[in-house]
């Protein structure tokens, strides 16, 4: 939907209450969309501005015309630019909104001061904020574990911040008497085996957590015994995901054991080598050399990478489980099969996939 004459559109008594797929708005358009949410005839009750480049300015406005919306209750602002101050002029603004429940930010280049900002705002009515990638450091971290003690978030979502093992502990200790959050995204954020002990140190103590998400990360076989003897006493927890880790068969074995979703595909739990290795190097290489700044577009490219090497993973995983082969066996047949053979050698072509991760 462009934004030419979309206030006109918005008052109309049979416009829509959802509002999406909005394209180049702008901080222009976002002032006009604000306008509307000033009327208390608009009947608004999602928003959804994701990627219209709006900057400080346009959020600014929409900040202000929820201060007396009653009606808004999502607002999606994800992979635009409204940077600290962005962050701030929402914090202040929606202290005063009593509706609003869901905000999503995710790419917006806050930073620990926008954390800051948002995290120390009290904001009773927010159950659901999505802050990821967003170049969030340990200090930021820390500012929104304290928020969490007078804000009732439920699900807190800080994905894609390469918050590593130090900010992961923080989080856990921050949800030790936690008994708000239900759900917490920690995927893509470089936590290793010393994290996810932390988490599940956590995971003793807290009732109130039941999704946790540890997507894309380097967590291995310590960490996944580790979540294994938590949930031991962790009765809550429902969903846990630590799809494509470096989780082995010994982990694997610790977690398989409980009645509760666990998503461990796209680990090493079968036999290395050959095609295996290489796949696993296409998405391991790609998340290596992901940075924290995610609004640069080559790591959409990377993250492509790693989403490549995870689906032919799982493919192979499939396809093993109907056929009763091993996972590499089925690599090896499909490779000797004619339409992977008859344009170029199975090595050479093989090389040309591996290129954009061994030219990094």
């Amino acid at each position: 939907m462009e934004c030419t004459d979309l206030r006109s559109y918005l008052k109309h008594p049979n416009a829509w209450n959802r509002l999406q797929q909005v394209y180049g708005a702008g901080d222009t358009g976002a002032t006009k969309i604000a306008e509307t949410l000033s009327d208390p005839t608009s009947q608004l009750e999602y928003l959804d501005l994701s990627i219209n480049e709006i900057t400080d300015v346009g959020v600014q406005a929409i900040a202000v015309s929820l201060k007396h919306n009653r009606r808004l209750h999502t607002l999606r602002l994800w992979r635009n630019n409204i940077g600290p101050l962005g962050a701030k002029a929402l914090a202040d603004h929606l202290q005063s909104n009593d509706k609003l429940s869901s905000l999503d930010l995710w790419s917006n280049n806050i930073g620990d001061e926008g954390a800051g900002y948002l995290s120390r705002a009290r904001l009773p009515h927010i159950t659901s904020i999505d802050l990821s990638a967003n170049s969030i450091t340990m200090a930021g971290i820390w500012e929104i574990v304290q928020g969490l003690r007078h804000n009732p978030i439920k699900e807190l979502r800080i994905s894609s911040n390469g918050i590593g093992d130090e900010g992961t502990r923080i989080v856990a200790e921050g949800l030790h008497g936690n008994a708000t959050v239900t759900l917490l995204t920690l995927s893509v954020s470089n936590i290793g085996d010393a994290g996810a002990i932390a988490l599940a140190t956590m995971l003793e103590r807290n009732s109130t957590l039941t999704s946790l998400s540890l997507h894309v990360n380097r967590i291995g076989d310590a960490g996944a015994i580790a979540l294994g003897k938590a949930l031991e006493k962790n009765r809550t927890l429902t969903y846990l995901d630590l799809s494509v880790n470096n989780i082995g068969n010994e982990g694997y074995a610790s977690l398989r054991r409980f009645p509760i979703n666990i998503n461990t595909n796209a680990n090493p739990r079968i036999e290395r080598g050959g095609i295996v290795d290489e796949l696993y190097g296409i998405y391991n290489d790609a998340y290596n050399t992901l940075g924290t700044t995610y609004n640069e577009k080559c790591n959409v490219i990377r993250y492509a990478w790693i989403v490549m090497g995870w689906t032919v993973l799982n493919i192979l995983n499939l396809i093993s489980s109907v056929s009763k082969k091993d996972p590499t066996e089925v690599a090896r047949l499909l490779l000797r099969h004619p339409w992977m053979t008859s344009s170029a050698d199975n090595k050479t072509h093989r090389h040309k996939i591996m290129g954009p991760s061994e030219k990094r």
